[in-house]
């Protein structure tokens, strides 16, 4: 049996993503669990949903931090203090600086949907569930994953 990746969670908002990624997660044969889900902000509902589901949810303060890097070193530290294997940003709303991106080369993945709603055809109006992994800024070490369906 092969291990299973396990997921740092990151997420500023509501869980819709976050949600989505732990219902899948439970699926007996799904490659990964989520390990950890982290926000940068207090109230975050992604942060009861994570703690709902036996996940540790944590707030990292933003203003703590006098720098973005020093921010981000942070965010490092506990992502590697939890041993995840990927970094899921889901709706996570901050810019990360090369501190992070540098940390976790080639494992980390922004999710979000691919084309505005209003744009969408109808046929993709209906695929309910379907998430798109899109790269992260070129300048990035992420690999490119435009347009390939994400597994929930």
């Amino acid at each position: 049996m092969h291990k299973k990746t396990k997921l740092g969670v990151l997420a500023s908002g509501k869980g819709t993503n976050l949600e989505a990624i732990l219902k899948a997660c439970k699926g007996k044969d799904y490659p990964a669990y989520v390990g950890v889900v982290i926000s940068d902000q207090k109230e975050a509902p992604a942060l009861q949903k994570a703690t709902a589901q036996d996940v540790p949810g944590i707030f990292i303060d933003p203003k703590l931090y006098e720098t973005r890097e020093a921010f981000d070193q942070m965010l490092t530290l506990t992502l590697k203090q939890y041993q995840v294997d990927l970094v899921v940003l889901a709706g996570f709303m901050r810019i990360l600086s090369p501190v992070f991106i540098h940390a976790f080369p080639k494992k980390a993945i922004n999710i979000l949907d691919s084309t505005p709603f209003k744009m969408r055809s109808k046929q993709e109006k209906k695929r309910q569930g379907a998430r798109y992994i899109l790269s992260m800024k070129a300048s990035t070490p992420a690999p490119s994953l435009r347009k390939q369906k994400f597994l929930f």
